[in-house]
């Protein structure tokens, strides 16, 4: 290892990443780049849905006053069925635009469309209350979101008397007959910190590793929403983003490697 390298703040540190592929490469360029040695282990596949009821929605496109986008999944599947249903500019001339956090604000400006509001925390809690705030009662939204996703959005809207569609426009799933190196590792115990950002990674996880993460291995989670799904199936989250991002994150991991000690000498197996 090079001096250079051995300054590094994750420098000696192991670290499997769970997210989809396709998706993964940013978390793990950025850990790398702090000195950590990789290893990838998609736990979900991004399935898109049949999209005729998001078209249908699509369809009655000036009757919304606010679009609802929770995750960068949900912009890909909402902006690529707006896109060929020609609605674009009717969309950003008329239509008011949350986005749960700025990685979901982000995706849409790429898309060419507008954001009106991010709450200052990535969770549905915060962006229900920033809704709220600007007044839904007799408003309608739209909300294209995960299948299965949670309701505290739509029923805080529905309670505060807005009309709300909540459109499925992609699954989750677990990969089928995965196996890999990392997965191996994991198992094994061989490695500092497994990395969640979602609920559906860390089940899908659980089930792919077959039994108990061991004990030694330190378990990070993007925000609240994950980290209670961590402990849900039995893990002790040791590290929690504060800012529900992939920055925050890194962030939090690079946090809690400052403070753990002494750092184990880094070795190439991921």
């Amino acid at each position: 290892m090079s001096d250079a390298a051995a300054v590094l703040p994750l420098s000696g540190l192991r670290i499997v990443v769970t997210r989809a592929t396709g998706q993964a490469a940013d978390l793990s360029e950025r850990l790398e780049a702090l000195g950590a040695v990789v290893g990838e282990l998609p736990a979900i596949e991004i399935v898109p849905l049949p999209p005729s009821e998001l078209d249908a929605r699509l369809s009655q496109i000036d009757t919304y006053d606010w679009i609802v986008l929770t995750s960068t999944n949900g912009v890909e599947m909402f902006a690529g069925r707006l896109r060929d249903a020609n609605a674009l500019v009717a969309a950003v001339r008329r239509w008011r635009i949350a986005a749960i956090g700025q990685a979901t604000a982000k995706r849409l400006r790429q898309h060419g469309l507008p954001v009106d509001l991010i709450p200052d925390r990535a969770v549905a809690e915060s962006l229900l209350e920033a809704l709220l705030a600007t007044g839904v009662e007799g408003r309608r939204l739209l909300l294209p979101v995960a299948e299965g996703a949670r309701a505290v959005l739509p029923d805080g809207l529905r309670a505060a008397g807005a009309t709300v569609d909540v459109v499925a426009t992609y699954r989750t799933i677990r990969p089928q007959d995965y196996e890999s190196d990392a997965l191996q590792i994991v198992r094994s115990g061989a490695v500092d910190v497994l990395t969640f950002a979602s609920p559906s990674a860390v089940r899908n996880t659980i089930d792919l590793v077959g039994g108990p993460i061991p004990a030694a291995v330190a378990i990070a989670c993007i925000g609240p929403v994950t980290a209670r799904a961590a402990s849900d199936v039995g893990l002790t989250v040791d590290i929690e983003a504060q800012d529900h991002s992939i920055a925050g994150l890194i962030d939090a991991i690079s946090s809690w490697a400052a403070q753990r000690a002494p750092q184990k000498e880094q070795s190439n197996v991921c």
